[in-house]
């Protein structure tokens, strides 16, 4: 799908509802990652040998959590509604379901850096080119080049509770650790599953203090964008 027409796909259905027709339309390729890993490292496979489903929010340390328990990508970022299709209802609702979560704030600046400086594949290269490349600053990007509508065509940029409702806008998983208290957070969760492993950072991005980065304008911006978040995981500026 050429990119324009793809920004508009992602403006005109609602997240959800893509979510929803990418689990129906791609059933039969997430059949096969629970049977294999594929060549490019993704696989459900542990997902049903340890009945338990990690969804994984963009920049909140999901790939480290999943080399270290599954030795693996996992399904990649998948939501809770993609995850129900995929696994069906009645197993959705059996196996133990969990994420991780970051302060909006923090985030939206790691996802910043990560993609000004070339990001994880060519994707995401491109994606930086057509919508971070001109604007000046971090600051520049806020202020002009964020929306309700934008933030959903950007894969790193999409509100973390998308990924944890279901249909009726409910949070649906059983555990939200959160990026902050990382560690202690993955040893419940180590433990919880019966893995005995050791979380490593990995595709983590230098960028200092993510306060430094705003200013009250640029910071009240992201408040509204991501209101949702804020309220939901108890989070503040400064916390």
């Amino acid at each position: 799908m050429q990119s324009w027409l793809k920004e508009a796909y992602g403006k005109i259905i609602p997240f959800g509802i893509r979510q929803d027709i990418k689990g129906y339309t791609r059933w039969k390729q997430y059949k096969l990652l629970r049977q294999r890993v594929s060549s490019d490292g993704y696989s459900l496979k542990p997902y049903d040998d340890l009945h338990c489903i990690f969804i994984h929010i963009p920049k909140t340390a999901g790939i480290s959590v999943c080399q270290a328990l599954f030795g693996c990508l996992g399904g990649g970022h998948l939501t809770a509604r993609t995850y129900q299709v995929i696994f069906g209802a009645e197993c959705y609702k059996n196996y133990f379901k969990f994420a991780f979560v970051r302060n909006p704030w923090d985030r939206l600046v790691s996802a910043y850096v990560f993609l000004k400086k070339g990001g994880l594949d060519e994707q995401d290269k491109i994606w930086a080119r057509e919508h971070l490349d001109k604007f000046d600053n971090f600051q520049s990007f806020v202020m002009h080049g964020l929306t309700s509508s934008d933030i959903y065509c950007g894969l790193h940029f999409i509100p973390q509770c998308e990924y944890v409702v279901n249909k009726d806008n409910e949070i649906d998983v059983d555990f939200i650790g959160r990026f902050e208290t990382l560690e202690s957070d993955f040893e419940i969760l180590a433990k919880r599953l019966g893995v005995s492993a050791n979380l490593s950072k990995i595709n983590h991005s230098q960028k200092g203090d993510y306060r430094s980065y705003y200013n009250d304008a640029s910071a009240e911006v992201v408040a509204k964008l991501y209101s949702r978040d804020i309220e939901l995981f108890d989070y503040s500026f400064d916390h």
